[in-house]
């Protein structure tokens, strides 16, 4: 079965099953300022391709060998969406909103279910081993530290900032182990940028229009 098709399905599931549990995320409603997503938007596309080209140099890029139907429906379609959906404004947005929340197992167990749920779809579907599963729980509890320094954020805003790079690192594999066998170290520094890009500009549009972009550009190159 097309690999394309399973990584659609397998990021459907994975949304579906994280969204079960809707009321204990802690997701709001996003406004941005335009100005702001403006800028973020030419930020992200000046990025990307200077990461491309950066990328295209250092590292070996996968190459699309996909039929222009897959481009189109998936590459360059469906996919993209749900993946920016799920990453940064479903889980990214949760982590960043774990700094108002104060420890307790309720907030343990919604992590777990987190992982849980972006386990079970790839392994069902033959994406994933067991150590993409070790490294998807150790993602998800890497945003717990928080709790463990939280309360000198105050005294200390350098923690803050950590906190923040903790929760980019945790999303970007996630994003990178989402993708499977066919994961690649490009997809850790794109993930990266689509992170940063939406902690800046608290919206999805600059990430999501980067993420469609690098695709593009992957498509073209290929």
């Amino acid at each position: 079965m097309n690999s394309y098709f399973l990584g659609f399905i397998g990021v459907s599931l994975q949304l579906i099953l994280i969204l079960s549990i809707k009321s204990y995320l802690h997701l709001e409603r996003e406004k941005p300022n335009l100005k702001d997503q403006f800028i973020w938007t030419i930020v992200g596309l000046i990025g990307t391709l200077f990461l491309f080209f950066l990328l295209k140099v250092f590292l070996p890029i996968d190459e699309n060998k996909s039929s222009l139907y897959n481009a189109i429906f998936f590459i360059l379609g469906v996919t993209p969406l749900l993946e920016e959906f799920l990453y940064r404004r479903v889980i990214l947005q949760h982590f960043l909103n774990l700094k108002e929340q104060s420890f307790s197992i309720k907030e343990l167990l919604a992590l777990i279910w987190m992982s849980i749920s972006l386990i079970i779809p790839p392994t069902f579907l033959g994406q994933y081993t067991l150590k993409h599963i070790l490294y998807t729980f150790v993602a998800f509890l890497l945003p717990f530290c928080y709790f463990s320094f939280k309360k000198s954020e105050r005294k200390k805003p350098f923690i803050n900032c950590l906190s923040n790079l903790i929760f980019l690192i945790s999303q970007d594999v996630l994003f990178v182990l989402g993708h499977g066998s066919s994961a690649s170290m490009s997809l850790f520094f794109t993930g990266f940028l689509y992170g940063f890009l939406y902690l800046e500009s608290k919206t999805i549009i600059p990430s999501l229009i980067a993420h469609y972009f690098y695709n593009f550009l992957i498509f073209i190159y290929s």
